[in-house]
């Protein structure tokens, strides 16, 4: 196992205490919930700053900026994020499976995408791994979310499409991010269910079906014809999704119309553009 596998493997095991909120908030009155429930995020934050400077606890989670600086500020920033996503879910109306998918998603996420690039250092591959288990990690942390009294009941195909929509976003956010801009990539894809949890999305368990199949295919085709980047491909396979779900089929093939003309056009006779300077390099 390689250090980046262990490192995705100690904020995947952080991650886990998004958990602990539910229970927090169902059991202790909203006073004192709003103490108690991001604490755990809190402390890990503390320790990261002021605590751990070196150890095997330390080398666990440094990563190379933090080496330099002597502070763990990935696992600090990280902590800090879920602590704030845990607030707005205790106090101003974020749902509970929200905050808890989008923590699990992003740091198991993480995990499964290192697992694969030990394995295989192709981008594609390591993106895959991203989105597969990040789906399903955000997709069982909503689930357990609901199984805390009260609960919120939700049915299964809404709950495939916000955990998989996270995990594209997610996925594209840190393709054109840095790592250390994971706190930021938490953040958005919290607040974009939480976007989409109060539409009161109707999603059927054939609309997800074909809404997956279809753009994961059609991603997969364009990576592979070299029509789109590996950010161009996710953002296409991300709208797609969207497109489907939310506005029709009618509105995907007017979508797909535009990506694949561009796409195709942006490669017609693209060494003779190449020779004259004006190919487009993305």
């Amino acid at each position: 196992m390689t250090a980046t596998v262990r490192r995705a493997g100690g904020f995947a095991a952080v991650g886990l205490l998004s958990l602990s909120v539910p229970f927090v908030a169902s059991a202790t009155r909203p006073a004192l919930a709003t103490v108690l429930g991001p604490a755990p995020f809190v402390v890990v934050a503390v320790l990261a700053l002021y605590v751990v400077d070196e150890g095997p606890i330390f080398e666990l989670f440094a990563r190379p900026g933090d080496r330099r600086d002597g502070r763990l500020y990935g696992l600090a920033g990280f902590a800090l994020a879920a602590a704030g996503l845990a607030l707005l879910a205790l106090r101003f109306g974020l749902p509970m499976p929200v905050f808890v998918g989008s923590v699990l998603l992003l740091s198991w996420g993480n995990l499964g995408g290192h697992a694969v690039r030990a394995v295989r250092d192709e981008p594609i591959l390591a993106t895959a791994g991203f989105v597969v288990v990040g789906s399903v990690a955000g997709a069982a942390g909503q689930f357990a979310a609901t199984l805390v009294p009260p609960g919120t009941s939700l049915a299964w195909p809404l709950v495939v499409f916000l955990a998989t929509s996270g995990a594209l976003l997610a996925a594209l956010l840190r393709v054109v991010l840095f790592e250390r801009d994971d706190p930021l990539v938490m953040v958005s894809v919290g607040l974009l269910l939480w976007l989409f949890f109060d539409l009161q999305v109707v999603v059927s368990v054939t609309g997800i079906a074909v809404a997956l199949t279809v753009t994961v295919v059609l991603g997969v085709v364009s990576y592979v014809l070299e029509t789109a980047s590996l950010p161009g491909m996710l953002t296409g396979v991300l709208l797609g999704l969207l497109t489907i779900v939310l506005g029709g089929t009618g509105w995907f093939v007017v979508l797909m119309t535009f990506f694949g003309v561009g796409g195709l056009a942006a490669k017609f006779r693209y060494r003779e553009k190449q020779e004259r300077g004006i190919a487009e390099e993305n």
